[in-house]
């Protein structure tokens, strides 16, 4: 039970920055937040399903005890804990006293938004622990190889290095999907089929060009697939761009909309056109539309409320601000993920100097190089996932991949040269 509350209260917060557009964007149209949990509970609005929960309970609250406000203050004690629940409490003591709810909802707005740049600047501080972690794991396993002070099986040493690895690949992972890149299942399976075959590749006759071959393969395959979903983001923030300006120029939002999508040349968004053209509401044509996360998102917050809110530019402004502020936030973390880079530079580094010093002594030498060269193997390529995910959305589809794998390769190969 306590498992399930806290993932509903996780789904709350993940949430809640939707929650507060759409309804910034009702009152803008002088309506409350008991007409939107109306809205919700009867399908008026599209939200996510722990908001619905909350919904259909706040009716059955207010239909029992008779007073919105009461009704409000009694769910923020059943909800407890979540961003929501001191947020209700704190519009219902407006709702009594000075009644401007509206410019409460937006500064709450602005605050969350905030909140979703810090909470990603923390996921990196972890990502660079790791990363830092990542270095003296791999120096370390290679002194263990060399100095007889504690014999550790090689595969033990590997599953160590991929472990730490792949922690990194989810942890950044995590970092792209609250900056909604599109997070495809394929895209996924590709990442990880390589990041697990690597111990493999290395072991095949003419490793070198058998780990590229793969690569390629892979590259090509998720770069096109990852490239026709970007499109459409594209395409989105594109029209929702001009949409914002029509509206700023007085025009409906209904028909800034209609007029700014019947340009695109996308099936799915041709498909949200004709919804609108047919007059059906937005809950209506997001049912029936498949596109990538951040399109969703973008077409979800204007559609929601688009029958609350032709005028209005309160809520456009709303949508504009939380596009900018995911943009900026984007830009961001790849300047962040240039410092990554260093951290792969200076490993490769440590290796060759290991190298170097284990070059003076040939009896420690012996047997042992092969296996130092491919722990600096493993750990340059799995340092650099974060890298291309970060900046691309998908580590095989980025070109970043490509050059650190060949980084690898020919710092494996260099090595054993010179030995």
């Amino acid at each position: 039970m306590k498992i399930v509350f806290q993932r509903f209260n996780k789904c709350l917060d993940e949430y809640f920055s939707d929650f507060l557009i759409t309804l910034s964007a009702l009152e803008a149209g002088g309506l409350k937040i008991y007409d939107l949990f109306t809205a919700i509970h009867e399908g008026e609005i599209s939200m996510a399903k722990c908001y619905v929960h909350v919904a259909n309970w706040y009716v059955v609250l207010e239909k029992s005890l008779g007073d919105p406000h009461v009704a409000l203050q009694e769910l923020s004690r059943d909800l407890r804990v979540s961003k929501l629940a001191s947020f209700l409490r704190g519009y219902s003591d407006i709702l009594v006293t000075s009644g401007d709810t509206k410019t409460y909802v937006n500064s709450s707005l602005r605050a969350e938004l905030s909140n979703i740049k810090a909470r990603i600047e923390e996921s990196l501080r972890i990502l660079e622990t790791l990363y830092e972690s990542t270095i003296a794991l791999v120096l370390t396993l290679s002194l263990l190889v060399v100095l007889p002070i504690w014999s550790l099986p090689a595969w033990i040493s590997v599953s160590i290095i991929q472990c730490i690895g792949l922690i990194s690949y989810l942890l950044a992972l995590r970092v792209i999907k609250r900056l909604y890149y599109p997070t495809h299942t394929l895209l996924l399976l590709c990442d990880l089929l390589y990041l697990l075959l690597l111990p493999i590749l290395y072991s095949l006759p003419g490793m070198g060009l058998t780990t590229l071959v793969v690569l390629t393969i892979l590259h090509i395959s998720t770069k096109r697939f990852l490239g026709n979903l970007l499109n459409v983001d594209v395409e989105v923030v594109k029209i929702f761009r001009e949409v914002y300006s029509s509206v700023l120029l007085g025009r409906s939002l209904d028909l800034a909309l209609v007029e700014s999508l019947s340009k695109s040349q996308l099936d799915a968004l041709r498909a949200v056109n004709i919804g609108l053209s047919r007059g059906l509401e937005g809950y209506e044509i997001l049912s029936r539309v498949k596109v990538p996360t951040l399109s969703s998102k973008i077409l979800t917050l204007i559609l929601n409320p688009l029958k609350y809110s032709y005028t209005s530019t309160a809520h456009v402004t709303a949508v504009n601000t939380f596009i900018e502020e995911l943009m900026s936030t984007r830009v961001f973390v790849k300047e962040r993920s240039r410092l990554y880079i260093l951290y792969i530079l200076i490993l490769a580094l440590l290796i060759s100097v290991s190298y170097k010093m284990l070059s003076q002594f040939p009896l420690l030498a012996q047997g042992n190089t092969e296996l130092i060269s491919f722990y600096g193997y493993l750990g340059i390529i799995l340092l650099s996932t974060p890298v291309g995910l970060v900046n691309d959305g998908c580590y095989t589809a980025s070109r970043i991949s490509i050059a650190f794998t060949i980084i690898a390769l020919g710092l494996t190969l260099l090595l054993n040269i010179t030995m």
